[in-house]
């Protein structure tokens, strides 16, 4: 995935993502952890990295090209 442009690097965003999905933690809740890690985040930029993110991963899907964006299990649904 290219995160070029972003004021954060792919991998806190791909982080914040990584606790959004799963386990369904508010926008909110990601910033008071990363607040506590000491990361000052706001969570409407966090709301902004994950829609930006989430309609990327959807679109490589529909594309039919799963493994553009790294996980492996996606192999298997397509």
């Amino acid at each position: 995935m290219n995160f070029k442009g972003c004021q954060f690097p792919s991998s806190f965003i791909l982080m914040v993502v990584r606790y959004y999905v799963p386990y369904k933690l508010s926008t909110r809740d990601i910033e008071e952890i990363f607040t506590e890690r000491g990361s000052a985040i706001d969570h409407s930029t966090i709301n902004r990295g994950i829609v930006a993110t989430l309609k990327l991963c959807g679109l490589l899907i529909r594309l039919g090209n799963p493994v553009a964006i790294g996980h492996p299990e996606l192999n298997k649904a397509v």
